[in-house]
């Protein structure tokens, strides 16, 4: 079971890994950039993009924190890095 924290955690991770949420009623829902999710004490405000866009979105939904089932990584292109880890 997640909680809020294990969402804000995720959400902001440097650097920001794009992941997928997927709840109990089998939707699921990608995070492409970090200031597309807003996290609450009982539910996730995710921003929905569009594939030509992936860091303004298109709609938002709301999902109850309490039917996420998994939080996993999405598979990223991986760009030239510093020494620090962040992409340069």
């Amino acid at each position: 079971m997640f909680n809020s924290n294990d969402l804000t955690e995720r959400a902001r991770r440097i650097p920001f890994a794009p992941f997928r949420i997927r709840t109990s009623g089998d939707e699921e829902f990608d995070v492409t950039h970090p200031e597309n999710i807003w996290v609450g004490r009982r539910e996730v405000q995710i921003g929905i993009t569009l594939p030509d866009d992936p860091i303004h979105y298109d709609r938002t939904v709301r999902v109850a924190i309490m039917h996420i089932t998994s939080i996993r990584d999405l598979p990223v292109a991986h760009p030239a890095q510093g020494g620090n880890g962040v992409p340069t």
